[in-house]
């Protein structure tokens, strides 16, 4: 992300303001997801899965926050179920995005005690 920690603004896709560089990296990543999820859930082997993980780790787990709110504002529903899973990562937005992630993703972060890395802005 090249230290593009800059706040920037997404209404159409994520509530408050998220990290520049993260953002762009997630919207870059959501631009090869969406389309692909989109016709594997109308196909017939797509139509029986009922569980989406996204995960990631360190850099990827600033990413992978924001990819899972983008898919479970997309494709959670009754019948299927978007979670996230994110390790050793820091808060990717401000307060407006981190309560509307809580109240939207299930989602767990797992952090290890002595990392300083999940304690930074």
């Amino acid at each position: 992300a090249d230290i593009d920690f800059q706040p920037v603004s997404n209404p159409d896709i994520f509530p408050g303001k998220t990290h520049r560089g993260f953002t762009r990296m997630a919207l870059g990543a959501l631009q090869h997801v969406e389309p692909f999820l989109d016709r594997y859930f109308k196909s017939a082997d797509g139509v029986s899965v009922k569980r989406v993980v996204v995960t990631g780790h360190s850099l990827g787990s600033y990413v992978s926050r924001l990819v899972a709110y983008r898919l479970t504002q997309l494709y959670s529903s009754k019948q299927r179920q978007v979670f996230g899973v994110h390790t050793a990562g820091a808060r990717v937005g401000d307060l407006e995005f981190q309560d509307a992630y809580a109240k939207t993703v299930q989602g767990r972060g797992l952090e290890f005690e002595l990392d300083f890395v999940p304690a930074l802005p």
